[in-house]
Formats: structure tokens, sequence, C-alpha cells
């Protein structure tokens, strides 16, 4: 836990922070995603987004799907809302959906 606290303390905390999770029963059926994909704001607003996978979810693209939820609202809000516009940084315990996304160079006008 400390060295957890330790990485998140190292990022600015005028940076949008966004934490996700992602899981399925037995790791393979049933994901979803849900009050763990939390965006933090700079002003302390948070905004929270849930949704289910699908029957067939594991729990990679569980995790998988609740980076790109994040990824795709933040990038709703700052078209909406251009001032809002700051650096962000994911936090996720999934090694592999963050390989998978540097893997396919995962890019946006974020």
């Amino acid at each position: 836990m400390i060295t957890a606290q330790k990485t998140l303390d190292t990022y600015p905390e005028h940076w949008i922070h966004v934490y996700t999770d992602g899981s399925a029963f037995k790791g393979t059926i049933n994901g979803g995603y849900g009050v763990t994909v939390r965006i933090q704001y700079p002003d302390k607003t948070k905004e929270e987004l849930s949704e289910s996978c699908g029957s067939y979810c594991s729990n990679y693209e569980a995790e998988a799907f609740a980076i790109e939820a994040a990824v795709f609202q933040l990038t709703s809000v700052f078209s909406l809302y251009p001032e809002k516009t700051q650096n962000i940084v994911i936090f996720s315990d999934s090694s592999q959906s963050l390989k998978h996304f540097k893997m396919k160079a995962y890019r946006t006008h974020l």
C-alpha cells in the first residue's frame, strides 16, 4: 500500500487522475467495470462510470473496457469544455491492458 501511495503522489494534483478497474466472475464471464472507473478533476469534482461488458467478458477485457471508457469520456468532456483540458494520468492494476494499448500505439487527441 505504501508503494502504491508513493506512486500516486508522484503525479501533480492539478492533473486529472483516472482510476480504473474491471473484473469478471471466475475471471472469464460476466465481466464489467464499475464505480472503480473514477475520474477526478483538479477542481475535486469526480465522475464515475460503470457498465457491463457482457456474458463472455474476461478480466482482461473488462480492464481494457474501463480504460477505453475513461479515455472516451475525457475526449467528450474536452471537446465540450476545452477549458477543462488537462494532463491526465490513468492508474490501472492491469499491466496486460496497459501493454495492449502501448503495443497498439493507442493515440487520441487528448
